[in-house]
């Protein structure tokens, strides 16, 4: 894994730990902190671009052989970057599992929004149908109040009827029964 420095307009050079922390007069835990852009090549030492050095402050590879051991900060400090990109491989997922969750989520507040929206809607409609409805039940209401009284007009029109009716059967039949009796008739 190779970073390349973030400001390569600057001079500078790629040095291990140990020359970098030389170089800025600071201890390689204090250098770590700093977050300088980091290379790592195999078998050779981790390497941080530091800028404004040159080649004079490059140790000579006779000075760190590749059978010197690391130093403890060395070490520390590989250990540290693999245990951070381990974290990162585990967390990356998460993350994006999380950013999912999160789209997902505003989809469904927008869904919500968009249902309580037409449930208000829905409601206001339904409101209004029902005080149609009950306008339409009184006056149905008033409509069979004045069809009861328009049927107890017509039953006692229609009684009427039938008494004077059955009066002028009656006086027809007292009328035929008197030209029958009556002897000018004959």
């Amino acid at each position: 894994m190779s970073e390349t420095p973030t400001d390569t307009s600057e001079a500078g050079a790629w040095l291990p730990l140990a020359d970098a922390a030389r170089f800025y007069r600071v201890t390689i835990r204090t250098l770590d902190r700093r977050r300088l852009p980091k290379r790592h090549l195999v078998g050779r030492p981790v390497e941080v671009w530091v800028a404004g050095a040159t080649s004079d402050d490059v140790s000579d590879d006779a000075e760190t052989p590749q059978d010197i051991p690391p130093t403890v900060e060395e070490r520390a400090l590989a250990l540290s970057d693999s245990v951070s990109d381990i974290i990162s491989q585990h967390t990356a997922p998460l993350y994006a599992r999380i950013e999912v969750l999160a789209r997902e989520n505003g989809e469904l507040a927008e869904r919500l929004k968009a249902s309580e929206t037409q449930a208000d809607a829905d409601r206001q409609r339904l409101r209004q149908e029902v005080s149609s409805l009950d306008a339409t039940a009184r006056v149905l209401a008033e409509d069979a109040a004045r069809a009861d009284d328009l049927a107890q007009q017509l039953a006692e029109s229609q009684a009427i009827l039938a008494a004077e009716r059955a009066a002028r059967e009656a006086a027809e039949q007292r009328l035929k029964d008197r030209r029958w009796w009556n002897p000018a008739t004959w």
